[in-house]
């Protein structure tokens, strides 16, 4: 008499499908989050740009002429001195990522994936930001 009985359940050959997808859209996706990430940061940090020059508008309005630095509205002590408009620990999530001089402020610490370099010449604020 034969066996009625008949087995439920996933063959091999369905479980190793089902891996092969898995991995095949683990290869896709974890690339992108990474991108994703890269991408944060360097939105942060032109974010920034737009507040250093916002800041020096603002100083410029305040005291009827150009700062000739970014030690004139660039606070590196947490809380920002009131008189100054923004604060380096802007950028990243600790008080002193930033390293602020007159004419430059680097904040190669403050990301984990790029490097962020801000530089002052002639009034005219710009940045320096590549991947690590």
């Amino acid at each position: 008499m034969k066996d009625s009985q008949t087995h439920s359940g996933f063959t091999l050959v369905e479980l190793a499908v089902v891996i092969v997808i898995v991995v095949i859209l683990a290869a896709v996706a974890i690339p992108r989050l990474v991108d994703t990430e890269d991408s944060a940061e360097q939105t942060v940090a032109r974010d920034f740009l737009s507040n250093l020059k916002s800041a020096a508008n603002l100083w410029t309005v305040k005291n009827e002429g150009s700062p000739t630095g970014f030690t004139q509205f660039v606070d590196t002590q947490v809380p920002a001195d009131s008189d100054k408009s923004i604060t380096a620990a802007t950028v990243g999530t600790n008080p002193g990522n930033c390293t602020v001089q007159d004419t430059i402020i680097d904040c190669s610490t403050a990301f984990n994936r790029i490097d962020a370099v801000y530089q002052w010449e002639d009034g005219i604020i710009s940045a320096s930001i590549s991947t690590k």
